[in-house]
């Protein structure tokens, strides 16, 4: 699929195992990578990230910090915050991550960035929704 000049691929696999400039951590507003995609972000790219993104700890529901990727093959992990600990993401919390993350992208220069789908697994947020969602952002992002 295209949006304008934007190429957008949606692919099933191992986020942690992307070569692109960045990737997308779904996170709630402690930034705390304990659990889900933000343990195995960890995991393969070390400590450090989840230490840079405590030190900026905590956000509000909807903002987007950067991190170095540690060991990943990516320049940068950014880590969305789609809810508080415990609490559900909602449309407005999803929407607010993922348009934050793309302007924080662009403001970094990055030219390539992986998203999964936020709020899903952990969050229980609808598929379907979520790409809806996303999909929206995107657009709006790349057309303005």
């Amino acid at each position: 699929m295209q949006i304008n000049k934007t190429k957008l691929f949606i692919i099933k696999g191992d986020i942690t195992q992307v070569e692109l400039d960045a990737i997308v951590n779904s996170t709630t507003t402690s930034l705390a990578m304990s659990g889900g995609l933000a343990a195995a972000i960890k995991k393969e790219g070390g400590a450090i990230i989840e230490q840079e993104a405590l030190r900026q700890a905590p956000v509000k529901a909807g903002d987007a910090i950067k991190t170095s990727a540690g060991s990943l093959s990516v320049k940068y992990v950014i880590h969305a915050a789609i809810s508080e600990p415990d609490m559900p993401p909602s449309e407005v919390t999803i929407r607010n991550a993922v348009r934050n993350s793309l302007v924080l992208a662009a403001q970094l220069g990055l030219r390539s960035l992986a998203f999964p789908a936020m709020g899903c697994t952990g969050g229980g947020y609808p598929v379907w929704a979520t790409a809806k969602i996303m999909a929206q952002e995107i657009y709006k992002h790349t057309t303005y």
